[in-house]
């Protein structure tokens, strides 16, 4: 038995061994805490609340390009946007595009341009105005009305609603080619982690149906993005393409760039509003028994057209005004499976005469078609 002041050394020596474990053990559970503390802010959704932060911190903007089909033609998209703060609540942003669609050797050209002005609160959602349009080689469009977006820490909802009005160069009997319409979208974003972005919506556009699927991947490369967006609507319209994108300004994560710098862009709805709308013409011109063709529905229309001893079904287009055209010998009256084949091609060149009919006599109509 230990006794005396060799016991209280002990005792002493085993009194400061338990308590340095204890503060071991102590610190090394609030480290364990902390780290796991923050590996739950580098893996949650949560928005910073604490944080007020403005509707756009900074001048900021993002460019991109993507390719593929567009109603079964070939079609390249280029585009960019710049968004800057103007208030500590309110952001503007411009958006710019250039769309080519090439259809076998036919190649058609679109610009379009729009804006946002809006008000949000990144932490929980955006209510805004915005305003655009486009110009083809014989149509433009113009659309405006409101957009708003609602944050939850992995969803972003969003929805726009607003009228479009669409004119081509040319009327046609047999199709409205001045059209003022509703145009609204709808949309729902999920993160599965901050970098990616798997959404899905719907679009209403000049009374034709679209449902699209975006998703979007940020690279560990600072500022590049992959894309991929595809959709289907009415009239058989749609369209996959896939592209890349690179943002400028403060390096964030995806989630933070889409709801702290540039809001959706307008011009891709604008875009396919016009290729809807072009397919819906096709499909007229289908059913009227004529063969459609033309980049996006918008330019040539071959008419093929039988013309019978009735008349034939009488919902053909009509032809354009053209010069005299000289009497022509059909012979016996009998005008059955004889063809016109005439290249219709709207606001633009082509508008020659009717192509002379064979002679055959010896039975003579007068005739100026």
């Amino acid at each position: 038995m230990i006794v005396g002041p060799e016991k209280n050394h002990i005792l002493q020596i085993d009194r400061a061994l338990r308590l340095g474990l204890l503060s071991l053990i102590g610190s090394w559970s609030m480290a364990s805490v902390t780290l796991l503390r923050a590996k739950d802010n580098l893996l949650s959704h949560e928005p910073d609340v604490s944080i007020d932060l403005p509707a756009v911190q900074k001048l900021n903007g993002k460019v991109d390009y993507e390719g593929g089909w567009m109603d079964s033609d070939e079609g390249h998209n280029f585009s960019g946007s710049v968004s800057l703060p103007v208030a500590e609540r309110f952001g503007l942003q411009g958006d710019a595009m250039y769309s080519r669609v090439i259809a076998g050797s036919d190649a058609s050209d679109f610009y379009a341009g729009g804006a946002h002005f809006f008000w949000r609160n990144p932490n929980h959602a955006l209510i805004g105005l915005f305003a655009g349009g486009e110009s083809g080689e014989v149509q433009y469009s113009l659309h405006a009305g409101l957009e708003a977006e609602y944050y939850l820490p992995q969803f972003t909802f969003g929805l726009s609603a607003g009228v479009g009005h669409l004119k081509y160069d040319q009327p046609v009997s047999f199709f409205a080619t001045d059209q003022t319409r509703f145009v609204g979208s709808a949309f729902a974003a999920w993160y599965p982690i901050d970098q990616l972005m798997i959404e899905v919506g719907y679009a209403n556009l000049f009374e034709n149906h679209l449902g699209q699927a975006v998703v979007e991947f940020q690279t560990p490369l600072r500022g590049l993005s992959l894309t991929a967006d595809a959709g289907i609507g009415s009239h058989g319209y749609d369209y996959l393409l896939f592209g890349i994108r690179y943002y400028f300004g403060t390096d964030k994560r995806l989630i933070n760039r889409h709801r702290e710098d540039d809001p959706q862009g307008l011009l891709r709805r604008v875009i396919n509003s016009l290729g809807l709308v072009g397919a819906d013409f096709n499909q007229r011109i289908a059913d009227q028994g004529v063969n459609g063709s033309g980049s996006f529905g918008s330019r040539l229309i071959e008419v093929n057209r039988t013309i019978t001893q009735t008349g034939g079904n009488g919902n053909f287009p009509p032809l354009p005004p053209d010069p005299y055209t000289p009497p022509v010998d059909i012979g016996n009256g009998d005008l059955s499976g004889i063809e016109v084949n005439r290249l219709i091609q709207m606001g633009g060149e082509g508008r020659g005469p009717v192509p002379l009919l064979p002679p055959l006599p010896p039975f003579i109509i007068q005739s100026s078609r």
